[in-house]
C-alpha cells in the first residue's frame, strides 16, 4: 500500500511540476508580449523571497493538518498560479506568488516527510531518486513541446493545457494513504538558525 502511495506522488509531482516549470519558463515571454516585461520578474522575485520565511512557517501547518492534506491543499496553489498568467492579471500573479510561496513550503516539506516515512532504509534512495528523475523529466518534456506548439496554437492554450495537466497532479495526491505525523522534533524551527551545524 504505501509502495502504491509513493508511486501516485511520484506521478502527481511529475505531473505537477510539467505543468508548473513550464509555465515559468514562458513567464517573461507571454508577458513580454504585452509590453509587461518587468512583471514577470518582479512575480519571481517575489514568490522566492516569501519562501524564505515561509520555510520557518510551514512545519507547523504541515503538523497541524496532517500530510496528505498538506500535499492536496498545497498543491492547488500551483494551477492556480498558471491561471493568473493566463489571465494576465498584474495582481493576481503577484498574490499567487506570495500564495505558492507559503504554498510549496508546505509542499515540499510534506514531500520529503512523506517519502521518509513511506520507504526504508533500503529502497529510500531509490524513490527519492525516481521523483526528482521524473520531476525534472516531466518539465523538460512539456518545455520541449510547448516550443513546437506555441506559435501555432497561441500561449492562452498552451497554459490551459499546462494548468488542466498542474490540476490531474494535485487531483492524484486524494488517492495517497495518509500517514500519522508523529512529533519527533521538539526543537523549533527558529531555534535551529542558531545552531552552528546548521548554519554551516
Amino acid at each position: 500500500m504505501k509502495n502504491k502511495s509513493i508511486i501516485f506522488l511520484i506521478i502527481a509531482f511529475f505531473l505537477m511540476f510539467a505543468g508548473f516549470d513550464s509555465s515559468q519558463q514562458y513567464l517573461s515571454s507571454i508577458f513580454y508580449t504585452k509590453n509587461f516585461e518587468m512583471i514577470s520578474f518582479i512575480a519571481l522575485s517575489i514568490l522566492y523571497i516569501t519562501s524564505i520565511p515561509a520555510n520557518f512557517i510551514a512545519p507547523f501547518f504541515c503538523r497541524k493538518f496532517g500530510l496528505k492534506k498538506s500535499l492536496f491543499f498545497s498543491s492547488l496553489a500551483y494551477p492556480v498560479f498558471i491561471i493568473s498568467i493566463v489571465l494576465r492579471s498584474e495582481i493576481m500573479l503577484y498574490i499567487s506568488s506570495v500564495i505558492i510561496a507559503f504554498a510549496g513550503s508546505m509542499l515540499w516539506i510534506s514531500h520529503g516527510t512523506y517519502l521518509t516515512r513511506s520507504t526504508t532504509n533500503k529502497n529510500r534512495g531509490f524513490y527519492s531518486g525516481l521523483s526528482f528523475s521524473f520531476l525534472v523529466i516531466g518539465s523538460a518534456i512539456t518545455i520541449f513541446f510547448m516550443s513546437f506548439f506555441v506559435e501555432k496554437v497561441g500561449y492562452n492554450v498552451i497554459y490551459f493545457i499546462l494548468f488542466l495537466i498542474a490540476c490531474l497532479g494535485s487531483i492524484l495526491l486524494l488517492f495517497i494513504s495518509d500517514i500519522d505525523t508523529v512529533e519527533r522534533y521538539a526543537i523549533h524551527p527558529i531555534k535551529l538558525i542558531k545552531k552552528k551545524s546548521m548554519l554551516l
